[in-house]
């Protein structure tokens, strides 16, 4: 535990320390140019670790999903014209990577650090975590088993 601001609450408080990252080193080189940084010790307390647990797994699946997207705009982009037997853009070669970039650095606006190496959520939140998203891949539940279906020769008899 170590003492620092929480990301999340914004409180003063004892907490799991936060990963110092790219994108966190660059918010802060920015905001000392500027004369404006404070410079703290970024934490995440325990009352917010399931919160930030949560944006931590939204961050990554939005990050994800625009990568996805991304790579699926240049291969449209680029490899239908060619598929199609259509003529070679040299503009499309060039742009649409281009916008492929853009739209996956429109995730960072969600942006959540992860926690430093030594400082992972506690096991309860973890569990919590993992139950909840097996909850929400599970089928679902059905109120009584199907009744077996008889054929028509077992009627008969």
């Amino acid at each position: 535990m170590t003492f620092g601001k929480c990301i999340v609450c914004g409180n003063d408080a004892n907490g799991a320390l936060v990963e110092d990252t790219l994108m966190i080193r660059t918010i802060r080189a920015a905001k000392q140019k500027a004369g404006i940084a404070k410079n703290n010790t970024l934490v995440v307390c325990q009352n917010c670790t399931e919160a930030h647990a949560k944006r931590r797994h939204n961050f990554e699946r939005k990050w994800a999903t625009h990568l996805v997207m991304g790579v699926g705009l240049v291969l449209l982009i680029v490899g239908l014209p060619l598929i199609l037997g259509g003529v070679f853009s040299l503009t499309g070669f060039i742009f649409a990577p281009l916008i492929a970039i853009f739209i996956a650095l429109l995730a960072l606006f969600d942006y959540a650090p992860p926690l430093a190496a030594g400082a992972a959520p506690s096991a309860s939140t973890a569990a919590k975590m993992e139950s909840a998203t097996a909850a929400s891949h599970a089928p679902a539940s059905r109120s009584a088993p199907p009744k077996p279906r008889h054929s028509a020769k077992s009627k008969k008899r």
